[in-house]
């Protein structure tokens, strides 16, 4: 068995891990782009590749590197302090290590298939809400439906419309074609397609302009606190709301919709265009490819569903609470991962630098399991698993 290392780019680089080891059973050739290491017999390959790996998520090796691309070469790398346990240690710090390691990537597993259960249970709220397969005042179906005339969507609520998304509109302005001046710090926000992403406006994704450039580009109209921006292109159908207390102006492939707020609801949009009739069509519109778009024409005859004003509030308000809600629940679950992982990071520095003697709690381990259990545990969490 070889431990292989990536050690180039490290200056572009700060997140991908780099240490890996080849099993006896594999075989196959790098590129001088890996350094392959040996070890010798003082070192098992296990204990070197823990070794190795703990340095690798401590970040050691950024700084070692060399030149403009802060590459490693072996020169750099032999170098490398190498802490040397007697062979039994090594085979007990390998055994306990394998062991911990299992047992952590199991509950960093079920923690994330609940984050993903979370996510399938918000989007399926959302859709049952905005097409009215349940009244979010009662809990229950609406008394009686007709057909919506839309593919796929089958019945809405008797009193709910289906119209072109221009009919609920006031306003319904394109982008300029063109990209603004960028200015290290200004109050006037572009705000680009990376910018918006399921349902919300994400700063990082913006960036500033000058005065002069800000008037340039809302000369057809300034975007407002709630009114609706939306991406035609790369990739197409993200939607989000205009935060009060900023002021933006559109970037390339990006549109804004004002709501007749007589007849729509600004946070019912951003929801219907993500869960009701106009998904399919962006689905169609981005599919294969982040190439994808719309032209204005396109966008305004987006067919929506336009329930009675009282009602779509309602399901904003539901909806906000349920999201929030969620939200938390995710939120916790991630910082419970977070710190599994932060603790196995630990856990593993802790084990191979001496830290911690394991010797006695490797030996009263059971006999090394078989990645049978892995494949059983990642079947239920799947929901593949045959029932008994």
């Amino acid at each position: 068995m070889d431990i292989v290392v990536r050690p180039t780019d490290l200056q572009n680089d700060m997140h991908s891990l780099r240490v890996g080891i080849s099993r006896e059973r594999e075989r196959g050739i790098i590129t001088s782009a890996y350094i392959c290491l040996a070890p010798s017999q003082r070192l098992t390959p296990e204990y070197c590749h823990r070794l190795l790996h703990s340095y690798d998520l401590a970040k050691v090796f950024y700084g070692l590197g060399s030149g403009l691309r802060q590459n490693l070469d072996w020169t750099d790398f032999k170098r490398l302090p190498c802490l040397v346990p007697p062979l039994v240690e090594q085979a007990a710090i390998t055994r306990f290590l394998n062991h911990a390691d299992r047992i952590i990537s199991r509950y960093i597993a079920a923690k994330e298939k609940l984050i993903a259960l979370l996510d399938e249970y918000k989007q399926a709220l959302v859709h049952q809400a905005v097409t009215g397969q349940i009244d979010v005042r009662t809990g229950r179906p609406y008394p009686a439906y007709r057909d919506s005339g839309v593919e796929g969507f089958g019945a809405i609520p008797q009193n709910w419309a289906v119209m072109p998304l221009k009919r609920v509109l006031s306003r319904l302005v394109d982008c300029e074609h063109k990209t603004a001046p960028a200015v290290p710090n200004s109050p006037y926000h572009v705000v680009r397609t990376s910018g918006v992403r399921n349902g919300k406006l994400n700063w990082a994704g913006t960036y500033c302009t000058d005065v002069d450039s800000f008037e340039r580009w809302t000369r057809r109209t300034v975007p407002r606190p709630n009114d609706v921006i939306f991406t035609r292109e790369a990739p197409a159908g993200e939607a989000c709301l205009v935060p009060s207390g900023r002021r933006v102006c559109l970037g390339q492939r990006t549109v804004l919709m004002r709501t007749d707020q007589d007849r729509y609801d600004p946070s019912f949009l951003v929801h219907m265009i993500y869960e009701g009739p106009p998904k399919p069509s962006v689905n169609i519109a981005s599919q294969g490819a982040t190439v994808g778009h719309f032209n204005v024409d396109d966008i305004g005859s987006l067919p929506v569903f336009v329930p009675p004003l009282d009602e779509q509030v309602a399901v904003v308000a539901f909806l906000s609470r349920l999201i929030s809600r969620i939200g938390n629940a995710r939120s916790l679950l991630e910082q419970a991962t977070l710190r599994l992982r932060e603790y196995r990071t630990r856990l593993i520095a802790d084990v191979v630098t001496g830290k911690l003697d394991v010797r006695e709690a490797a030996a009263a381990l059971p006999d090394l399991e078989s990645d049978a259990d892995g494949v059983e545990f990642k079947a239920e969490l799947d929901g593949t698993a045959p029932i008994a």
